[in-house]
């Protein structure tokens, strides 16, 4: 299916205001049940490709377009994808297969990845395991899904958004830049489910976890933008905080220097915010970040959505 369409979100809709591009639908994985939504700019040169991952609380998601229109009006490709209800490590094997097809279908491009919620667990475990063979996540990522288990894993820059580090809540740690926050574990839901009770899968989920493979071979984790509601009720700020602090925290060796480390995660916590109040405002600024670090013709003058078509729009 390839359908040209002209195209600019309102809410969860769309229009035929600005934004020009086409729209595929594929299966990433090919079994009929990981499908994918990749829109791109009506151009003949993609600047790059992000990978969005919506968030479902770890039930599941179809995958929604919620930021693609400010994607494709910085001239990048945006892909959609799917991922189904499961227990630990499915949903991330998904995103592994996932991240694999935009590899080998733009393989001259740079990539990024975005996420909200668990959406965001799945982008930030993207982010930090890049250098980690499957098996040595877990054993059950053997086999890979879907047809390039061999494909890149390389992320080039990532959004975090309000993302679930601790499927068990009760993990969670506390820090003093969120509402105080007693969310108890309940057994019946899917961030529990996915991980069977099993506290040391539940423990593979922090990206935090896996941020030490950067130090040992002298770099950094591609630059990442982090944003979380002080507010949320219901996952903790103090999810982005630890992820932030862990990235500080990492000894990095002295090859590494500081202007690296200093470019590498940009926190901000939205005061006052919900889980979820403050995404139309901060996808534009999600874009924006990934052109600037995935884009090989990034300007600072890149037209919002709701003005005139990117220049590559044409």
């Amino acid at each position: 299916i390839f359908i040209t369409i002209w195209m600019l979100r309102i809410g969860h809709g769309w229009s035929d205001e600005g934004i020009c591009g086409s729209v595929e639908k594929v299966d990433y994985v090919g079994d009929g049940q990981h499908s994918m939504m990749i829109y791109e700019p009506n151009s003949t040169m993609i600047q790059a490709a992000v990978l969005w991952f919506e968030g479902s609380g770890w039930c599941g998601t179809n995958g929604s377009s919620d930021p693609c229109a400010e994607i494709l009006a910085q001239g990048m490709a945006c892909a959609a994808a799917s991922y189904n209800s499961g227990s630990w490590p499915s949903q991330h094997k998904e995103a592994r297969a996932a991240l694999r097809y935009i590899h080998t279908r733009y393989p001259n491009n740079k990539v990024g990845v975005l996420g909200h919620s668990s959406g965001s667990s799945l982008a930030s475990f993207l982010w930090a395991t890049e250098l980690i063979p499957d098996v040595e996540i877990d054993p059950n990522m053997i086999p890979p899904l879907g047809p390039y288990p061999s494909a890149s894993l390389k992320i080039d820059a990532a959004v975090l958004m309000s993302g679930q580090f601790h499927p068990y809540p009760i993990n969670t740690p506390p820090c003093t830049q969120a509402q105080v926050w007693n969310k108890t574990l309940d057994n019946s839901a899917c961030e529990y489910n996915y991980t069977l009770g099993n506290y040391s899968a539940a423990q593979k989920v922090n990206p935090a976890l896996y941020l030490s493979s950067f130090s040992t071979q002298a770099i950094v984790p591609a630059p990442a933008m982090i944003f979380h509601g002080t507010n949320d009720s219901l996952v903790s700020a103090c999810n982005a905080v630890e992820l932030a602090q862990a990235v500080e925290n990492t000894s990095f060796p002295s090859s590494v220097s500081s202007k690296d480390y200093n470019y590498t995660v940009h926190l901000r916590l939205i005061q006052n915010a919900s889980h979820g109040s403050y995404l139309e405002t901060a996808y534009p600024i999600a874009a924006t970040f990934l052109a600037k670090h995935l884009c090989p013709t990034f300007s600072s003058d890149a037209v919002a959505v709701g003005t005139s078509p990117h220049p590559l729009c044409k």
